[in-house]
């Protein structure tokens, strides 16, 4: 009722203002201007109620803005993430509390209610008889008598439903310049005599239909500064028509067909927007202007002055197919005056592109303005000057490709030009058929032309030339045979196809499934500032792909077998001239300036170890002297003979020698081979696997000690319960990873060995083996020759405590502390590793209990104590039965 006594004033008023015009034209003009935000992303259309309520069409966030006539925003229409989303949607319309929604690329129209709520569908489809089976697209809606009119961007024509069947009634027009054809159909305005009058885009002019949909005429014609790029289109109340150009920026006013002039404020100056893409009239006096490019719609109160003269009636152009882009070539004005805040001609300029590419003609929203671009003459100052410190580019831009022969800056039209109609599809986006490149890129090919040094020695062409960039070329498919070609890849994640994270960015695979540069990067909307088609922020693009390679964290790394990465290092260190507190997977690889040969390290490293004692210095060292002071395990160690490791033989021994950095056993620190069960130790210290299930496997005996790192022999593995190869102390021999205690009780007859000291700190009283304790363990070694074969019962010479024919005793000339058994012959090397889980803590006698012998036969002990032996190797640590008898022979 409202809208009706409006529009009842509005139709009294004009009827008092048309009697009152004597022979002086009246013109409108822009009273006030406001503009209205909501964090839009060039918004497309705008209705509004009869109450002057305000519901603003923002597609690319698939949602609705509902504002007062004031501006303030009351609530939204949030489609996003929903089965009723309407992304890229163009126009929108209201009709007995029904919102209408052009759900462009989705070939359909959506109805809600004002509320939000989703009611229907409306699906749209090809003509029966069309040789392509091309899917309508709808850009603008008008309804009126029960009628839905939708213009067909995809078909060019305007199409009639019936509201109440849902059903297609009539479509007219189709592709051309003649009367009532049309090259991309736009924004549909009733006039007062209820004649249809539609934007024709790219033939730059307004076609008049009449109430049956006959052409009755046209308002406008193509010329450079009247009717360029027309896109809006609204009538008033006093049929003043507005129609707005996308390129020009201006909004033309039109009567009955004639040209009136340019809308203006009241200072007489025209009007100028970014884009302006729809015009929308409201009741109430207010004209909107929807301007994408600027991500705003402004509201305009008219008024109405007295227009002194007629505008001189404008020519049309020649050549105008020509000049829809080429604007230069039919303006008057020198090229000088043409250029654009960044000198660049008019066909180039970025708002010649956008005049189009806003959904008119070619929906490109979801790739410019949004997101990062790749660099051209429009980026600001500091970027350009970035860029500018970096020239000469080592890569020469081929003359295909215009560009700024001294500043190297392109323009839209250095990769795209409108002349490259090809019939074939030129890229790898099928939503793209023609992407008006210079060149085709099913492959790169257009990126390599300019950017070559990024795809050398990527392995694509010679497998043995790779590690500077990133591979390309790999076929992320299963091998069609057991013997692939290099570029194939054996991971089953990758043979799916590529990660459907990239594919949601932009990303895409190569004609024959294989990685291109677009498989990271995307040259529009792009993520990062590197264009890459996902965040790098802690790895999140390289994990896409390399997944093992890239756990969450420290606890998901050593469940996975791999380094660590995106976690806090204690202290800085010192990396590539950088202070590094995280390890990143670039803190290693270097994607695009690696070295050659290598898995892309940076700096020119050809070997891996020196990446590696960047962070881990402490598990470094040059030599065996330099890790016995630090108490790790020795590093650069040539060994007597190779040895196999994983399959490999190994000579010299390094970080690698052990670890994988991205491939090692699961729950393991990342190494090549098990280690709870001494695997990995057993490949060069032969022999010492023995140990597991004895009763020096703490797994067995002692289940809940701890050693030097708060490790229980489960955590640790049987090794671990005693050694410590990375974090131990210089003055704990053997890298020991016991926790050191005191020992209570010495033998003042034995020599103070370190090496007798690790194991007394277990048997004694307050230790691991306080059962079995040892107080007395000592042999006369000052005043006497003690001499035997190592390889029986070696002894410790006192200085170093190394190995030695001649010597003191020590525990381990009687005890082999891995081995339970005496070793029977050369058969003793043949042996089954127990399963520690069934064993349990035994009682030894002189037959085991890690000794070397059953007995004394062939032993040393017979040189000096003859028949007695026996009984002295037998009870040696008992004082009554073996210390205190027999015969002294020292005096």
């Amino acid at each position: 009722m409202n809208q009706l006594i409006v529009r009842f004033f509005y139709s009294f008023i004009s009827l008092l203002w048309f009697s009152s015009v004597s022979a002086m034209q009246q013109i409108p003009i822009a009273n006030q201007q406001q503009v209205l935000q909501a964090d839009f992303n060039q918004p497309s259309d705008i209705v509004t109620d009869s109450q002057g309520q305000l519901y603003i069409l923002d597609g690319m966030n698939s949602r609705v803005v509902i504002m007062s006539p004031q501006g303030r925003v009351f609530r939204e229409i949030n489609t996003q993430g929903t089965t009723h989303s309407f992304t890229k949607a163009m126009a929108i319309e209201l009709d007995k509390e029904v919102l209408y929604i052009a759900d462009t690329v989705q070939h359909r129209i959506r109805r809600f209610s004002v509320q939000g709520k989703w009611l229907s569908d409306i699906a749209l489809f090809a003509p029966e008889k069309a040789v392509e089976k091309l899917q309508p697209e709808p850009v603008d809606l008008l309804i009126r008598n029960e009628e839905l009119i939708y213009a067909d961007r995809r078909l060019h024509r305007l199409c009639y439903l019936d509201l109440v069947s849902g059903q297609e009634k009539r479509c007219t027009g189709e592709r051309g310049e003649m009367e009532g054809q049309f090259q991309y159909p736009f924004q549909i305005a009733q006039d007062r005599d209820g004649y249809l009058n539609v934007v024709d885009v790219l033939n730059a002019r307004v076609q008049v239909f009449d109430r049956s949909g006959r052409y009755s005429s046209q308002t406008g014609r193509f010329s450079m500064d009247e009717m360029y790029r027309p896109n809006g289109n609204a009538f008033d109340f006093l049929d003043f028509q507005y129609i707005s150009d996308a390129y020009l920026g201006t909004i033309s006013i039109y009567q009955k067909g004639r040209f009136l002039g340019f809308l203006q404020d009241k200072q007489a100056k025209v009007l100028k927007f970014s884009s302006p893409v729809r015009v929308r009239y409201d009741p109430l006096g207010y004209l909107y202007i929807v301007d994408a490019q600027a991500k705003n719609v402004q509201k305009i109160e008219l008024s109405y002055i007295t227009l002194p003269d007629f505008p001189v009636a404008t020519t049309e152009v020649s050549r105008k197919n020509c000049v829809l882009c080429h604007y230069s070539w039919g303006n008057d004005e020198s090229q000088a005056k043409l250029l654009d805040s960044e000198k660049v001609l008019p066909v180039a300029s970025i708002n010649m592109c956008y005049s189009c590419h806003h959904g008119a003609v070619f929906d490109s929203r979801q790739a410019i303005p949004h997101g990062e671009q790749h660099p051209t003459v429009y980026d600001d100052d500091k970027e350009k000057q970035a860029r500018h410190k970096n020239l000469p580019r080592k890569d020469k831009i081929p003359e295909l490709y215009p560009h700024d022969a001294k500043t190297k800056e392109m323009t839209c039209t250095s990769c795209h030009t409108p002349h490259n109609n090809n019939e074939e599809p030129t890229t790898l986006y099928a939503d793209n058929h023609n992407a008006w490149l210079r060149g085709t890129d099913y492959g790169s090919e257009q990126c390599e032309a300019c950017h070559e040094k990024n795809t050398k020695y990527s392995g694509r062409e010679n497998i043995k030339q790779h590690g500077v960039n990133h591979p390309l070329g790999v076929v992320m498919r299963k091998p069609a045979n057991s013997k692939p070609k290099h570029l194939a890849t054996q991971d089953p994640h990758l043979q799916k196809g590529l990660p459907d994270r990239l594919q949601a960015g932009g990303g895409a695979l190569g004609k024959k499934d294989e990685i291109v540069c677009q498989s990271c990067h995307q040259v529009h909307n792009g993520k990062t500032e590197k264009l890459l088609t996902q965040s790098d922020e802690k790895g999140a693009l390289c994990a896409s792909c390399h997944q093992r390679q890239a756990p969450k964290d420290a606890e998901a790394a050593r469940k996975a077998g791999v380094h660590p990465v995106n976690i806090e290092m204690e202290e800085a260190v010192e990396f590539r001239g950088e202070k590094v507190k995280t390890v990143q997977c670039d803190s290693c690889h270097s994607v695009h300036n690696g070295t050659l040969e290598t898995a892309l390290y940076p700096d020119k490293i050809a070997d891996a170890e020196v990446l590696c004692a960047d962070c881990h210095e402490r598990q470094h060292a040059k030599d065996e002297e330099e890790a016995a002071k630090k108490g790790i395990h020795p590093m650069n160690l040539e060994l007597d003979e190779a040895v196999e490791i994983a399959g490999v033989k190994v000579k010299k021994i390094g970080c690698l020698s052990c670890h994988a950095v991205h491939s090692g056993k699961p729950d393991t620190p990342a190494l090549l081979q098990e280690h709870r069960n001494g695997e990995l130790c057993e490949n060069c210290h032969e022999g010492k696997q023995r140990v597991v299930g004895t009763d020096h496997d703490l797994r067995v005996t002692s289940k809940k000690t701890q050693n030097q790192q708060e490790e229980t022999p489960h955590q640790s593995g049987v090794c671990g319960s005693c050694h410590t190869l990375h974090r131990g102390e210089a003055k704990s021999p053997f890298l020991s990873a016991t926790i050191l205690k005191k020992v209570e009780l010495r033998d003042k007859t034995a020599p103070s060995l370190k090496r007798d000291e690790l194991c007394l700190n277990c048997h004694q009283k307050e230790g691991v083996g306080k059962d079995k304790a040892i107080e007395f363990y000592g042999h006369p070694y000052k005043d006497m020759v003690l001499f035997s074969d190592e390889k029986v019962m070696p002894l410790v010479e006192t200085a170093h405590e190394k190995i030695a024919e001649f010597g003191a005793i020590a525990c381990i000339t009687c005890h082999e502390p891995h081995t339970w058994e005496p070793l029977k012959g050369a058969t003793g090397k043949l042996y089954s590793v127990l399963d520690y889980k069934q064993q349990e803590n035994v009682e030894g006698d002189i037959t085991d209990s890690f000794l070397r012998h059953k007995g004394v036969q062939d032993t040393f002990c017979v040189s000096c104590h003859g028949i007695e032996s026996l009984p002295k190797y037998k009870y040696y640590h008992h004082e009554d039965k073996a210390r205190s008898i027999g015969v002294d022979y020292l005096h």
